[in-house]
């Protein structure tokens, strides 16, 4: 379980810091658009690269969030309520997290399937192929699904060690 988790944790690294990479991208990005604009030479489908851009960045870096325990969440009512109650509301909230996420992983799968199988593309004057990013949404998810599952584990494991 020690091995899987570390490849695991290898895999949320490199994709956390290719989304930061990406970030990266997504300035010069829109720089480039924006200096294309001022001289009056508009660079095709630039927009769009930088939003396909942005969705890559912000599920690559989902599992890593996840890892780290540092998704958004609001905390103001979970602070106030005792530690027993709010560890079990926490894995309850996972379970559920858990199993919405795998949903939802499994429908961006079946979807990056289907672009990858029509060849669907944004129209437009250079046509965008949409495969690229559906497949990172579903990989991303996916990593993300079971980032969520190793948490859930390792709670209860820490949950058993404090009964003891």
């Amino acid at each position: 379980m020690k091995l899987v988790y570390t490849v695991f944790r290898k895999i949320n690294h490199l994709f956390a810091e290719i989304s930061g990479y990406l970030i990266a991208v997504i300035v010069v990005l829109l720089l480039l658009d924006t200096l294309g604009y001022l001289v009056r030479f508009q660079i095709p489908m630039m927009i769009e690269l930088a939003v396909f851009t942005t969705i890559a960045a912000a599920y690559l870096g989902l599992s890593y969030t996840e890892e780290i325990r540092a998704p958004v969440k609001v905390d103001a009512v979970l602070i106030r309520l005792p530690a027993t109650f709010r560890r079990w509301l926490e894995f309850i909230w996972g379970v559920i997290s858990l199993v919405v996420i795998g949903l939802t992983s499994y429908a961006a799968y079946l979807k990056a399937i289907e672009s990858i199988g029509d060849g669907e593309s944004i129209a437009g004057e250079y046509p965008l192929p949409l495969a690229p990013i559906r497949t990172v949404i579903a990989v991303s998810l996916f990593l993300y699904g079971i980032q969520i599952l190793f948490n859930l584990i390792m709670d209860l494991r820490s949950r058993g060690e404090e009964v003891d």
